[in-house]
């Protein structure tokens, strides 16, 4: 464990292990463990969208322990002197990184201080009152990026994330409890969808908590996986550093560290507060530009020794 600019770590081990979620097309035939779809079929999965592939990772790497939190996003702002357009120049034009938060959603950060104050420099980003330890949100892939690099680390492949997400368990929706299961008691999630693999991945009739917004990083301090990281799986989706083209491509990339560097999308992980727990599975993935800025998206960095 190390610590880069405040952001508390954990040491990821390097290895093989199975990404996507099985069809359970090779069971009977594959060596459950080795061989991809070699174990029962993961009810509500999007196979086609998910296949199941090994994957090594060559390395070991440092993840975040938490999603990075508006207190953080604030420090790098500021230290970086971003305006309260939340604009910053690089050698392709300028990107927005982030968005103040305003309305039913102030969950974020704010820009106070008028343009007169700036050079008294009391014109800074801060954390809307009691989110401080809330995810960052309204932040962009570009923003995201720009974070991960100021600390000296970078955002996560797709592969890394889930490897860290699984938490060393593999063939399983979840990296938390017994694997099976995902409630709105166990992270934060739209609980009226829960997950239970032993009832064929029920996705509804059961009721639960639906808290509706984000919630303080790590609390639900039961519910870290056998890495020690929190909120994987809900709160807010993660920015991953892959592209995408739209399409299920992620099987033909390299086995060794794959990363997909072509397509107009970014890929996220984890679901979050609004969603049900189908989506908040360590396979589950989804895209979106990366100029967006959402309500319910979020992220964490990785640092290589």
């Amino acid at each position: 464990m190390k610590q880069a600019h405040r952001v508390e770590t954990i040491r990821i081990p390097k290895g093989t292990f199975l990404m996507g979620s099985s069809n359970g097309s090779a069971v009977g035939i594959g060596t459950p463990g080795i061989d991809p779809n070699a174990t029962a079929a993961e009810p509500n999965s999007d196979y086609c969208w998910e296949t199941q592939h090994r994957v090594t990772l060559t390395q070991d790497y440092y993840m975040s322990k938490y999603p990075i939190t508006n207190a953080q996003y604030a420090e790098f702002l500021n230290d970086a002197g971003i305006d309260r357009s939340g604009r910053k120049a690089d050698i392709q034009g300028w990107a927005t990184l982030i968005e103040a938060s305003y309305g039913n959603y102030d969950w974020g950060l704010h820009h106070n201080g008028s343009w007169s104050q700036r050079w008294r420099r009391k014109c800074r980003w801060e954390p809307a009152a009691t989110y401080e330890n809330h995810p960052v949100i309204h932040v962009s892939w570009y923003g995201a990026k720009a974070y991960a690099e100021w600390a000296g680390g970078n955002l996560p492949t797709e592969a890394q994330w889930e490897r860290a997400a699984r938490g060393g368990v593999e063939n399983m929706p979840f990296g938390i409890g017994n694997g099976k299961r995902l409630t709105g008691a166990m992270a934060n999630i739209d609980g009226t969808y829960p997950y239970d693999l032993d009832r064929g991945g029920a996705y509804s009739g059961l009721s639960g908590a639906y808290v509706g917004r984000t919630t303080e990083v790590g609390a639900y301090s039961a519910y870290a996986n056998a890495y020690e990281l929190y909120d994987m799986h809900g709160n807010v989706f993660e920015w991953c550093l892959d592209r995408c083209d739209g399409s299920d491509n992620y099987v033909s990339f390299p086995a060794k560290d794959p990363v997909c560097t072509t397509g107009s999308f970014r890929v996220l992980r984890g679901g979050d507060w609004s969603d049900g727990a189908r989506n908040c599975r360590s396979a589950y993935r989804s895209v979106d530009s990366p100029v967006i800025r959402g309500i319910n998206v979020g992220f964490r960095v990785v640092f290589c020794p």
